[in-house]
């Protein structure tokens, strides 16, 4: 399976946190429910391979990227979140662009920034762009229980779809996907 499952989720919510404010929506879970290809075909400039796991309530990241190029802020995404509301999707809810993956990356998971970094041979300290090459991370463990303040009481709580390009220089699509996410309040933990 060739897909970006992970880091077009981290960039969305450091997007969104950088780009919006208002009042927080509280503490929430979020849940990558599936993740798929959009149903256009497109080739791949990208050899990327990525498994998500859920295991004793912890989300495992194991991926594999045959880059070309550098992992730099040339590199972008486009943005459509459709909400569920009455079993039905409203779309263009919200919808963003942007360019600068590599310090998103950086700014909102720095220990996959450093791990990536590391894979690519990158010398110390590692700043952006990293060299080109193949990433290769297994168990890495993803936070992504913090979302409340990172969307920045954008987008409510509920079943959202996300249709995601990654682009390079802002004109080459590198992938297409569709997200499934689910964003609910958090569990306490006294609640298990």
């Amino acid at each position: 399976m060739k897909i970006w499952v992970v880091l077009p989720v981290i960039f969305i919510w450091q997007a969104l946190r950088e780009t919006h404010s208002g009042p927080a929506m509280g503490p929430a879970d979020v849940i990558v429910k599936f993740a798929e290809s959009c149903p256009f075909k497109l080739p791949s400039m990208v050899e990327f391979s990525m498994r998500l796991m859920q295991t004793h309530g912890k989300t495992l990241l194991n991926f594999t990227a045959v880059m070309p190029f550098k992992f730099s802020d040339k590199i972008g995404y486009e943005i459509n979140i459709a909400i569920k509301r009455n079993g039905v999707w409203k779309p263009n809810f919200f919808k963003m662009r942007g360019n600068g993956m590599c310090n998103i990356v950086k700014s909102a998971q720095l220990k996959l920034f450093v791990l990536m970094a590391k894979s690519l041979h990158a010398t110390e300290p590692y700043t952006c762009p990293l060299p080109a090459g193949t990433v290769f991370i297994t168990d890495y463990v993803i936070e992504l229980g913090s979302a409340g303040p990172l969307l920045g009481g954008s987008l409510p709580y509920g079943e959202l779809r996300a249709n995601v390009n990654v682009t390079h220089k802002s004109t080459d699509i590198i992938s297409c996907n569709v997200y499934y996410i689910d964003i609910v309040p958090k569990r306490s933990k006294a609640n298990g």
